[in-house]
This record gives structure tokens, sequence and C-alpha cells, in this order.
């Protein structure tokens, strides 16, 4: 059961629903719980997810070709052998995305960005070239998303990203207010939550410095 984020859900759906909205940024610390909010977002609809991982070029391709044969992506899905899998580009797995958006709404979501954009740096320069020449004119909802804030904003929102002044929306996820909080503690009473939630913070930021020390 997913619980909260009722205005960033309210902002996505903006963005979904909107005529001319192509791309959003959800940007926010390890833990806000970006990912389970796009997951929860995304159920329901035509929508491929791919969490990109530190790899190689070949390694990423090959991981996204598998992604999207398991969302039954037509010239994806076809073929066993993840060798020959492996060797398919960016465009050919991009164009078989294109060919599914001509028949039907299409939500791609590409969490962890950086990583996608580190294992080959043509990645970057090749996705923005679909997306706004491409996918101009095709209902392709692509969302962008990650942790690490530097490289979001290198990548993405900074003064010399190329995707800067193509981001419709951007949604930085904070910790949770409150009232929101409370939602996940029906029967605490106010001191209980408030000590929890304290105890919480605490704990996050002990954990924290224990991994960034040497």
């Amino acid at each position: 059961m997913f619980i909260g984020r009722k205005k960033e859900l309210e902002a996505l759906n903006a963005f979904y629903e909107g005529d001319k909205e192509a791309l959003a940024c959800v940007s926010g610390a390890l833990g806000m719980g970006k990912t389970t909010l796009l997951r929860h977002f995304a159920d329901g609809k035509k929508a491929i997810y791919f969490h990109a991982y530190e790899t190689t070029g070949k390694q990423e391709l090959s991981m996204f070709t598998q992604v999207l044969a398991k969302a039954d992506i037509a010239g994806v899905a076809a073929g066993e052998d993840t060798g020959k899998r492996s060797e398919a580009s960016l465009e050919n797995l991009l164009d078989a995305i294109t060919e599914i958006a001509k028949q039907e709404k299409l939500l791609l979501v590409i969490d962890q960005y950086p990583n996608f954009v580190k294992a080959d740096a043509d990645f970057d320069e090749i996705l923005f070239s679909y997306v706004t020449r491409v996918w101009r004119d095709l209902p392709i909802k692509l969302i962008l998303c990650g942790d690490a804030f530097l490289l979001m904003e290198k990548y993405l929102y900074g003064k010399k990203a190329r995707w800067k002044d193509t981001i419709d929306l951007h949604l930085h996820l904070t910790g949770m207010d409150f009232l929101e909080t409370k939602q996940f503690f029906p029967e605490a009473a106010g001191e209980d939550l408030h000590f929890t939630m304290v105890s919480a913070v605490v704990s996050r930021r002990r954990s924290c410095v224990c991994r960034e020390s040497p």
C-alpha cells in the first residue's frame, strides 16, 4: 500500500496528462522514496521502468534490452540469446520504443540516470536527440531520476546541461512532513510519533556519516 506524496503524485499526473509536457526530472537525497514513488506512479500505465547501474555501456544496453523485452516491446522481445541482445545499439532500442508510441501513450522512466550517462557519454546525446526530434510529436512521457545531486545538476538542470531548457517538471523530493508521516503510524500519539521521527533522522544521519568516513 502506497502512502503519502499526494502533491508529488498530482504533479506527476498533470505532467502525464498534459499535451505538451514531455520530460520530467525527479531528484532528491538517497532514501527519500523516489523509486517507490515512480514505481507506484507507473503502475497501471503502459510503462518501461529502467534502473541504470554503474557499469559499462555494453552491459547497460544489455540490461536495457532485457527490460524492454520483458515489457513486450516489439522488435526487442524476439531472440533469447543474450549475447545477440547485448549487441543492440541504443538507437535500435529507442526506435523500438518509437514504434510503440505511434500506437499508444508510453511512460519511460530511467532511474539513476547519471549511471546511464556515465556508462557511455554518447547515451545522453542520443536520448536527447530522440526526445527533441524523433519523439517531438509522439505521446512519450520521459522521467529521468537520480539522487547524486552534483551529477543530476551537471547532466540535467545545470547551466551547461543540454536538458536544462527541455524539462517541463522538476520534482525535488525531501522528507515527508509531520502530517504525511503520521499516516504510517495511525495509532501513535503525537509525542510518540515526534520521538519516532527524530530518532529516524538521527539514525539516518549517523549512518550517512559512517558511510562517508574513510
